[in-house]
């Protein structure tokens, strides 16, 4: 659904999924400053999900009802009429791509046009899920030994997820400001 919004819309979608992270960190801290019980922690954090969950697919199914969703679906439906045709069934008309006016487009073709940018994503995301948080929640805090004896408790959440995911969301958001390529083909 977010694929029929212009471009501008996604970096806002993209954000959001980077603040969910650092929500999720900035939770994990309080519940430790509060000195809530594990399973009072576990159990906030599954109503949390809940009613997170509840409320997207309440989004999912009140966004197309929305007159500014609909504007961009009907235009998106006059630009291209067989796409939105072809993409529920592609076999639906027997026609090949070239007798139906469309351009043969195969995924060679696309993969030629992206690798680099599929490659950097592919390894960042490698390294990322390879160190966090398996080697990064290892880590032990060499101020804790001192007299920062409470900093140990808050050093894993603070300095690990929250930070991860603080630089994950500013990650996102800085695509509104700054594109490696033009968003025109």
């Amino acid at each position: 659904m977010a694929g029929l919004l212009p471009a501008s819309y996604t970096t806002p979608i993209m954000s959001g999924q980077g603040m969910a992270g650092s929500f999720a960190a900035f939770a994990m801290i309080c519940a430790i400053a509060s000195g809530s019980d594990l399973q009072d922690a576990a159990f906030g954090y599954f109503i949390t999900a809940c009613v997170v969950i509840f409320l997207s697919i309440l989004s999912y199914i009140l966004l197309p009802k929305l007159e500014f969703f609909q504007f961009y679906q009907e235009k998106n439906r006059e630009q291209n009429p067989e796409n939105s045709v072809k993409l529920m069934n592609p076999e639906s008309d027997g026609k090949s791509a070239d007798q139906s006016g469309q351009q043969d487009v195969s995924i060679i073709k696309i993969f030629k046009k992206i690798w680099l940018l599929a490659l950097s994503v592919c390894f960042t995301f490698t390294v990322t899920i390879g160190t966090f948080p398996a080697i990064t929640a290892d880590t032990k805090s060499t101020l804790a030994r001192g007299s920062w004896g409470s900093w140990e408790r808050y050093f894993i959440p603070a300095s690990c997820f929250l930070l991860f995911n603080l630089s994950d969301w500013a990650g996102r958001s800085l695509t509104a400001f700054c594109m490696w390529v033009s968003p025109e083909p």
